[in-house]
């Protein structure tokens, strides 16, 4: 956990240095990589906690969202949707709100930045050919707001341990209920069935 949330924050550093030099492509990279790297943080937290109450996760499941781009965004989300319950404080609601707003369109893909390939009009295109300064304000709030969360889990390596082992509070346990509550209704609205939902839930609590 500290290593990622150490070399999220180095990642930060170099998104500046290339953003001042107008290199919106790289830094856009550097951004999203930054995220995923604070997505994983969140990964280690919640099998750090299960491991501190002797339920630890499936391992081989747990490495198979830790090293998959697609798990760690959705991790990030789902790590907004908490955030956005948590925080009072009308500007982080905005950001978070903004943040929501740019995964429910969808991340642009970040090999998109680094390599050449075609288009959605099946035209060969560089990264500089696309204009990576829109997204790049949204998913920068997106990376600041993970990274402030993760650095009240503590300064320490013992200060992150002792933030696994604490026991939810009643609040905390209030917005994992508001946070439940808004996936299924992102669910719903994407179409999906009471029986599927169901379902899912049922395959879930055999998982844990």
């Amino acid at each position: 956990m500290a290593a990622c949330r150490s070399n999220a924050r180095e990642l930060l550093e170099e998104y500046d240095a290339l953003l001042s030099r107008s290199h919106f492509a790289r830094a856009y990279a550097l951004l999203h990589t930054a995220c995923e790297e604070l997505a994983k943080f969140s990964i280690l937290e919640l099998a750090g906690q299960r491991v501190a109450l002797a339920n630890p996760p499936d391992w081989k499941r747990f490495w198979q969202r830790f090293r998959s781009h697609d798990s760690k965004i959705a991790q990030l989300d789902v790590q907004l949707l908490y955030l956005l319950a948590e925080s009072e404080e009308v500007l982080d609601r905005k950001i978070v709100e903004a943040a929501e707003t740019l995964f429910d369109y969808g991340l642009v893909i970040r090999n998109s930045a680094l390599y050449a390939d075609t288009g959605p009009d099946e035209k060969f295109r560089k990264p500089s050919d696309i204009d990576f300064s829109v997204p790049l304000p949204a998913l920068h709030n997106v990376a600041k707001v993970a990274l402030a969360a993760a650095d009240r889990r503590g300064c320490s390596i013992n200060d992150i341990e002792l933030s696994l082992r604490e026991l939810p509070s009643q609040l905390a346990k209030q917005n994992n209920l508001k946070v439940l509550f808004k996936v299924f209704q992102r669910a719903k609205d994407a179409g999906v069935s009471k029986d599927k939902l169901e379902e899912i839930i049922a395959k879930g609590y055999r998982r844990s």
